[in-house]
């Protein structure tokens, strides 16, 4: 899974070099139960993309892995007064979780949580989108 180019510029936009950077890479890190950064050495603000990129990376790893995605299966999504609920429709290769209804969504694994699995015996399995 690979963050796109044209987005790691587009997180950095709003940090500049001059802001503490270092506290929001720790805050990152905690979020993935890693040992936060204890200094940040980085000539570039590409090397400093490339990290975050990495840590972005690793939360979307960490997310297919608790949440496990399958065609079928209902999850929650949504901001905490807005909260809705979809069925997976497809897993795309770079990880996003596709779901049926309308208007369709789109989501990250982490930005979601299982509420319930297809049936057993269903015939419908994973597939991935390219």
């Amino acid at each position: 899974m690979i963050l796109r180019a044209h987005i790691a510029p587009a997180i950095l936009d709003s940090v500049s070099l001059d802001t503490d950077v270092l506290e929001k890479l720790n805050a990152l890190e905690e979020l993935l139960g890693l040992v936060p950064t204890s200094e940040l050495v980085t000539g570039s603000r590409r090397g400093l993309s490339a990290r975050i990129g990495n840590l972005y990376d690793l939360m979307t790893a960490k997310g297919l892995r608790e949440l496990q995605p399958e065609i079928g299966d209902i999850v929650e999504g949504g901001p905490e007064y807005e909260r809705w609920q979809r069925e997976i429709s497809s897993v795309a290769q770079s990880g996003r979780v596709h779901m049926r209804g309308a208007p369709p969504r789109i989501s990250w694994p982490n930005n979601l949580r299982k509420v319930a699995a297809p049936r057993t015996g269903d015939v419908r399995g994973r597939s991935l989108k390219g």
